[in-house]
């Protein structure tokens, strides 16, 4: 409760209080102070304007009464509404609507404030979703790129194993054979190939495999007749 008999800022008692006024000049004891001394009321003149200090007004006093007025604002009427944009109290009003704003420039500046925060977070959720998307591209690329390359190796070794095929097939050149088969780890068909003196020591690779089944070489054998063959023609052609 305020005393009317005290300022409500400084809490001085004496005779020479005044209230807050209305707009025609009127004293009312309804304001959002209420009843302040003479000093107090000249000092909340200079507080708000920040002029027209006097030399016995210091700056000690003039933070006093701005304290004390926010104080008095924020006690006087506790449950008033404020601005959700600059904070200020919002005149009241008969209608039963609750305003949120003390002005349309108020309530523009929040709606484009809105706004813009909108786009905000639209722009930074699309970007989220675009690096989303292109690292998800960048591991695809990634894996399509390690697909390609072991694609390649097999290709290319599928080449040279049909380029060793063909040459095997087509090659009709009397060679030294039996000369370098000599040179290869021994096995019961090649010690046989070699101490038999009816093979020759060069020859076709038809020769030869007709030598190979004159000594009733089995199926196994003659596949090893044709790897070390074409083992040959790689280390000499």
């Amino acid at each position: 409760m305020l005393d009317n008999d005290r300022c409500n800022c400084c809490g001085t008692k004496c005779g020479n209080i005044v209230g807050d006024t209305d707009h025609d000049g009127h004293r009312s004891t309804s304001g959002i102070y209420g009843y302040l001394c003479s000093r107090c009321t000249k000092l909340r003149a200079i507080a708000g304007t920040g002029k027209g200090f006097a030399p016995s007004v210091s700056a000690k006093d003039i933070s006093r009464v701005r304290n004390m007025l926010a104080y008095l604002e924020r006690t006087r009427f506790p449950d008033e509404t404020r601005c959700k944009t600059c904070g200020n109290p919002i005149p009241r009003s008969d209608s039963p609507r609750k305003r949120e704003f003390c002005s349309d420039a108020c309530k523009q500046r929040e709606y484009r404030s809105r706004k813009s925060n909108a786009i905000v977070t639209q722009v930074h959720d699309q970007d989220a979703a675009q690096l989303s998307e292109l690292e998800a591209l960048r591991t695809q690329v990634t894996d399509q790129a390690h697909t390609i390359d072991e694609q390649t190796g097999e290709i290319a070794e599928l080449r040279e194993r049909i380029d060793i095929e063909r040459h095997y097939l087509e090659d009709t050149t009397p060679r030294y054979f039996k000369s370098w088969l000599k040179k290869q780890p021994p096995s019961p068909w090649r010690d046989r190939f070699l101490s038999d003196q009816l093979v020759p020591m060069r020859g076709s690779r038809a020769q030869y495999e007709a030598y190979m089944r004159r000594l009733h070489c089995s199926e196994e054998e003659h596949e090893d007749f044709v790897r070390l063959w074409k083992l040959m023609l790689l280390e000499r052609d």
